[in-house]
């Protein structure tokens, strides 16, 4: 829960007489100037209560009815914007508190809540704009406002505006023993874990590492267990809350070079050119796929199929309750590095530098993005958009369904050696130590990522978690940023010898999940695997 009175919550209202320097210290209009922006802002919110967001109306009318026909065209258009008028509402702070003295003239003429007027659709749609800690600011003025902050459907929007789930204890809103609805406390439980991020508050759990589990060659998270695979053939899955083993996998005869769990399901291939289908509850193994003709390199789960990639060359897709091969998609012409399943589509990338879309339905190559001179190193698949890094130094977005490149970002000086994609949000770690974040919708570079003293080595891997951008680097360190700001959040150093080593790690929204090992043709350090849990009231 969001500490009240730090914000400065339960301070007094200021009093009238100081409320026009205030105002003006922070920018915002004087109080003459307040009563025309909110008569704007009233014929702005009538106009637009069915809209979707904020958008600016022609005023040219309400302005000399209000009498600002004296202001700037651009101070004017200002007015008319509803997040203004919650800021106002904020920092002004212009309901007392109840049970206080009014002292002074000037005081007791005034109003207790000048938006009083306003219906409750309308001033909550005005609380819409603030975050959750200004919602509780505004909640100390009034009763009125205090109420209204208590809105669920105040809260719903909030939590889906910000991608929160629903919360599983819907039917507890009402119950004598919580002081909030579900939907306030899960928009305040994800407040509160977002500050840990930020912070670098969490708690760190080891797993319970044996002497043949010292070399972990591939490792997933599904956001509860941790499924790991070992250089002795086998797969093992943990507990993120305990550390624990929880089964192991046996059955695959040779090195396992790709894993993937969903719910129930894990899915593995490995270099003795088999797949199989475990249940990941009991360890069963439920089917063994067989068909390609070498090892398979790469699959990706999607609904109750599988994509898999080999290096034979082909693609195949599986049905993964049967056992069923269903189609082999040939085109390639060197072994599959990389596969991609979603929705009605399969998007591929071989080590003949060529990215291809496929119809799995049919079995059919729709389209070719690009040819192999152009020696693509890197695919990222949201669904609907492909990206590509060539050459190591021009970026390429394209249109899945049509195959047009619709942005095209280069002047890389230094290679590129990582990418993550996240809706419009794309972060590329460079091999100058560096990292840089694109809107590519616009094709904008929105920053660049910098360590506090430099990044001591390239980066080897990126990730997204809302705001946040992680990075393992060549030294085993797992960097963190809040992309929006650029600003550094935190530093940890994984291996506790100097040198390069391999790191892999997973993000989910409470957790961080790191494995880092030495890289030696000599030396062995054994595989340390770290979770760090950041839904944690206490300190580091």
């Amino acid at each position: 829960m969001i500490d009240t009175k730090e914000s400065g919550c339960h301070k007094a209202a200021a009093p009238l007489q100081s409320r026009a320097f205030y105002s003006h210290s922070l920018g915002i209009p004087s109080p003459p100037g307040i009563f025309c922006s909110l008569g704007a802002a009233f014929v702005y919110l009538a106009s637009s209560f069915n809209s979707q967001g904020p958008a600016h109306v022609d005023l040219a009318n309400c302005h000399s009815c209000w009498g600002i026909s004296g202001t700037s065209s651009e101070q004017r258009s200002d007015y008319c914007c509803l997040p203004q008028l919650s800021g106002i509402i904020l920092q002004l702070n212009w309901c007392e508190p109840e049970g206080e003295a009014k002292k002074g003239t000037m005081e007791t003429s005034a109003p207790e809540d000048l938006f009083s007027w306003l219906p409750d659709e309308l001033a909550l749609r005005i609380l819409w704009y603030l975050d959750g800690k200004e919602i509780l600011q505004v909640a100390q003025t009034c009763q009125r406002w205090r109420q209204l902050a208590e809105d669920e459907g105040l809260w719903q929007g909030k939590c889906k505006a910000d991608r929160i789930a629903e919360p599983p204890d819907m039917t507890k809103s009402r119950d004598p023993g919580f002081t909030a609805g579900p939907w306030k406390r899960a928009y305040m439980n994800q407040h509160r874990i977002n500050t840990n991020w930020h912070q670098g508050r969490f708690k760190s759990i080891n797993l319970r590492l044996r002497h043949d589990d010292e070399v972990i060659v591939r490792m997933e998270f599904d956001g509860r267990r941790i499924l790991t695979s070992d250089r002795w053939n086998t797969i093992k899955v943990w507990s993120s809350v305990t550390g624990e083993c929880l089964i192991t996998l046996v059955g695959h005869t040779d090195i396992i070079f790709t894993t993937q769990m969903r719910a129930d399901v894990i899915i593995s291939g490995s270099l003795d050119q088999t797949l199989k289908v475990w249940n990941a509850e009991s360890g069963v193994c439920i089917h063994t796929l067989f068909g390609h003709t070498a090892a398979v390199e790469c699959v990706h789960l999607c609904g109750q199929r599988a994509v898999s990639g080999s290096q034979d060359k082909t693609i195949r897709v599986w049905d993964i309750e049967t056992g069923q091969c269903l189609h082999v998609l040939r085109g390639h012409q060197d072994f599959i590095k990389c596969v991609r399943y979603h929705g009605q589509r399969v998007v591929s990338f071989a080590y003949d530098s060529t990215v291809r879309i496929w119809d799995p339905e049919r079995g059919i190559c729709l389209l070719t993005l690009q040819g192999p001179a152009d020696k693509t190193s890197t695919l990222e698949f949201d669904g609907g958009r492909v990206v590509t890094v060539s050459d190591r130094t021009t970026i390429r977005v394209w249109d899945m369904e049509t195959g047009r490149c619709i942005q095209t970002l280069s002047g890389y000086p230094f290679a590129i050696s990582a990418v993550a994609l996240a809706g419009n949000i794309l972060v590329c770690g460079n091999s100058d130590c560096t990292a840089k974040v694109w809107d590519i919708n616009a094709g904008r570079c929105l920053c660049t990522l910098r360590g506090p003293d430099q990044i001591p080595s390239r980066m080897e891997s990126l990730q997204l978690r809302r705001n946040c951008v992680i990075a393992s680097s060549y030294d085993g360190t797992m960097m963190l940023w809040d992309w929006k700001s650029g600003a550094f959040l935190l530093n940890l150093a994984l291996s506790q010898t100097k040198g390069p080593c391999f790191t892999q790690f997973h993000v989910s929204d409470t957790k961080l999940v790191c494995a880092v090992s030495k890289r030696s043709r000599f030396t062995s350090e054994p595989t340390k695997v770290l979770v760090l849990d950041f839904d944690t009231d206490g300190k580091q």
